[in-house]
């Protein structure tokens, strides 16, 4: 599976909702990554220095994520893990204290040094980042 590890984020600045853009270097055997070079088409980056896969997104957050390719060809962060345990748990009448540690969780694992954590102006890019809807 398609696996995707949080780098960075932005706020770009191109659109009217100036929408955070979290970047996941993106990690898979070489039959996942060739097909994801083909789903991501012209939007395909690669990080400066390593030569890694880029993902770009307003979904994300998490510090490792599951990437999923759908039927439509576009890369999207499989949720169907978190949407199961979600289900369990509002069928176990814990479903406010469920969400309550998984935004826990997301916070944790998002904290770095402020020097790590930047917001960029999307403009500062060479190209416009491929932005699941």
């Amino acid at each position: 599976m398609l696996k995707g590890t949080y780098l960075d984020q932005y706020v770009n600045n191109k659109t009217s909702a100036k929408n955070l853009v979290f970047i996941y270097l993106v990690s898979g055997n070489q039959q996942e990554l060739e097909e994801f070079d083909i789903a991501q088409g012209s939007h395909l980056k690669f990080q400066e220095g390593t030569g890694k896969r880029m993902f770009y997104t307003t979904q994300g957050g998490a510090p490792h994520v599951d990437l999923t390719i759908g039927n439509d060809g576009n890369v999207y962060i499989d949720k169907s893990e978190d949407k199961r345990q979600a289900a369990e748990a509002e069928a176990a009448g814990v479903g406010k204290e469920y969400r309550e540690l998984k935004a826990q969780q997301i916070l944790a694992g998002l904290t770095k040094p402020a020097s790590a954590m930047r917001a960029v102006k999307a403009d500062s890019i060479a190209e416009e980042p491929s932005v699941e809807e």
